[in-house]
């Protein structure tokens, strides 16, 4: 995989990432509320989690496709075929792969309106993690593609 991204795509990523920063935010400040949430709490978390996943997703795409000069074909399963080729590639470390695809299954969750089901205790618990996940993993590709967001 080349090392050298043009500029154009390293804006779109420092773009993507600025949003997902403000997103955690939001997130950090529901976290931060009552011992328990108002509906409105629950499910505002539940979307904000969607959309930090949704960060990392763009990101491997716009990597992914600029490795294979190529789009990615959509199927069924290529949500799934991102991350396996992405992690293949270097671009998810082995350390938090494991949260990553359970962001992934989340995202399956929440897109395809299950959000009724979202459970505050699970949301509390996971959040942090996938906080903690995506900060590494964008930590890495800045790293990796010398990236210089300001």
């Amino acid at each position: 995989m080349s090392e050298n991204l043009n500029g154009d795509l390293k804006r779109f990523l420092c773009n993507e990432w600025n949003r997902a920063y403000q997103t955690i935010a939001k997130l950090r400040e529901n976290l931060a509320e009552l011992s328990t949430w108002k509906h409105q709490y629950l499910t505002s978390s539940g979307a904000y989690l969607g959309d930090l996943y949704k960060a990392v997703e763009n990101t491997l795409r716009i990597l992914v496709e600029e490795a294979e000069a190529k789009k990615l074909q959509k199927n069924d399963r290529w949500h799934q075929s991102l991350l396996e080729k992405s992690y293949l590639h270097g671009l998810i470390p082995e350390e938090i792969y494991k949260t990553i695809r359970g962001m992934l299954n989340y995202r399956h969750f929440h897109i395809h309106g299950y959000a009724v089901e979202l459970n505050e205790e699970i949301i509390r618990q996971r959040a942090p993690e996938a906080i903690e996940a995506f900060n590494a993993f964008v930590k890495h590709i800045r790293t990796r593609f010398d990236i210089t967001c300001v």
